[in-house]
């Protein structure tokens, strides 16, 4: 009987006490493809019309499965140059653990594209190839291309604020903030920010963000000590020596990405510059492979697994409810002080 109450799968699932994705199947219309016998296809129909369920708004939605008949969600990743170390590893535990968790029965295929080059990739971004797609580490060409799109399946992007296709991200803005205000309340007199040239939205935030706490807080931020290079380790020392040889030897060090603060701490052991006793580091990121540094680097930590679990959540939300509507989900960002920086 229909109560009038806003009914969803899950709540169908509960009373039959079947898997939520057996229900979504069946009420868009993929019950005979998957499999489900014709019984139980009659009595999730029975059932979520007796709770109210709207059968009518169900988005019909083309949906491609694969070899194990299931439906298929592309997850595009960036190939990035030089000595960048990807967070893939971690971008596929979150992605794993969410399925485990939360028993979404998909396939994942993971389409790499070359970063700024997303368009090539669109193909692929088609119900004739997949259910729904995900797209992390766009770089600002990629995110405006993008929008400009309009795809037969739902997408949901990784860290990139916009109004056009549901995200997760953090207020990289309020990072950078952060960060001088961090280092202003420890007394730092000469900060320093190393931002790879592979800027995307993201990092030029967190680059915003800093330059403007550093003014806030009357940090003098010099033209030498801001730094936009690449991540190689020769480019690099290149900028430390410049930097020191010229007088200026920063007391703190914001690096925009883990990548970057790894060559830095490398240049200042190299210079003859002792962390943290004459020159303290922090970095973005918070990747595993921080706390292996000598010294292990203080990091604003991304919580890579969790944000990447929930793109994938909110994207099987969208497959299974046909509801496309664009949402947000905020994440904070957390301090991990290891020997680079004192707590």
């Amino acid at each position: 009987m229909n109560t009038g109450k806003k009914v969803n799968l899950k709540q169908i699932a509960e009373k039959l006490n079947i898997s939520p994705g057996s229900v979504s199947l069946t009420l868009n219309g993929r019950g005979d493809e998957m499999r489900i016998a014709a019984e139980t296809q009659k009595l999730i129909m029975d059932t979520a019309k007796e709770m109210g369920y709207p059968l009518d708004k169900v988005r019909k939605n083309k949906q491609t499965v694969g070899v194990n008949n299931l439906p298929v969600i592309v997850i595009f990743l960036p190939s990035l140059t030089g000595d960048v170390i990807s967070p893939y590893d971690r971008i596929m535990n979150g992605l794993n653990k969410s399925i485990r968790d939360n028993q979404i029965d998909v396939e994942i295929i993971v389409c790499p594209f070359e970063y700024g080059c997303l368009n090539e990739k669109y193909r692929y971004i088609s119900s004739d190839f997949c259910t729904g797609a995900i797209v992390f580490s766009m770089s600002e060409k990629d995110m405006e291309d993008l929008l400009e799109q309009d795809f037969d399946i739902p997408l949901v992007v990784f860290n990139r604020i916009n109004e056009k296709y549901s995200t997760v991200h953090v207020d990289d803005y309020s990072v950078g903030y952060n960060v001088a205000k961090l280092f202003y309340k420890k007394g730092c007199k000469k900060p320093a920010l190393f931002t790879p040239d592979y800027r995307n939205k993201p990092m030029l935030l967190r680059k915003m963000g800093f330059e403007t706490g550093c003014f806030d807080f009357g940090m003098e931020l010099s033209d030498i000590c801001n730094v936009v290079c690449k991540t190689e380790d020769k480019v690099v020392s290149d900028n430390i020596n410049r930097i020191c040889d010229d007088g200026d030897v920063p007391d703190m060090i914001f690096a925009n990405i883990d990548d970057i603060g790894l060559s830095v701490i490398k240049a200042l052991r190299n210079k003859g510059i002792n962390v943290p006793e004459e020159t303290q580091l922090i970095s973005y990121g918070g990747n595993p492979w921080t706390k292996a540094v000598n010294p292990a680097m203080s990091s604003i930590s991304l919580n890579v697994e969790a944000m990447s679990g929930e793109c994938l959540v909110m994207l099987w939300k969208m497959i299974t409810s046909g509801n496309w509507t664009p949402i947000a989900k905020t994440y904070q960002s957390e301090v991990i002080y290891r020997e680079s920086m004192n707590e």
